[in-house]
């Protein structure tokens, strides 16, 4: 018979390995974790940039469309004598007569709110959207 004892008997192969094929197995899985965190960082920092540089050239088209939409509405205001003669003169019910008109289509068809009249001093002489509140001074960052 066999007198080996179990002390003495050789530990088996798979045994022996088990403890490093974990331990690789870990590692190789840590490295993979790791390698698609990094790859989906990339991939989310070139969507957000891609956004950002979307959103800044909307923004762009945006104030060029606004600035052409103002700079039509000087220009027919500047083409009507009376809103021009109205306005030398500080006439706040010869300006509500004259641009009340060009401000209701303005407002119908794009959608402008407000309609300032202000001299050369800041000071507001006429709104067409709140006829009732003028003679304050106009201090805002646009307007500076």
């Amino acid at each position: 018979m066999n007198s080996i004892s179990t002390a003495e008997q050789p530990r088996r192969v798979k045994a022996a390995f088990m403890g490093s094929f974990a331990v690789a197995l870990v590692a190789i899985m840590g490295v993979f974790v790791a390698a698609i965190y990094l790859v989906e960082g990339n991939v989310r920092e070139r969507e957000l940039s891609a956004r950002a540089d979307s959103v800044s050239q909307l923004f762009d088209v945006k104030l060029v469309k606004d600035g052409n939409l103002m700079r039509a509405v000087v220009h027919a205001m500047r083409g009507n004598p009376s809103i021009a003669e109205s306005f030398r003169r500080q006439d706040r019910a010869g300006l509500e007569e004259s641009a009340r008109e060009l401000f209701e289509v303005l407002r119908r068809n794009h959608r402008i709110t407000h309609l300032y009249f202000t001299r050369p001093d800041r000071i507001n002489l006429y709104r067409l959207h709140t006829p009732d509140w003028h003679g304050d001074r106009i201090d805002r960052a646009t307007m500076l």
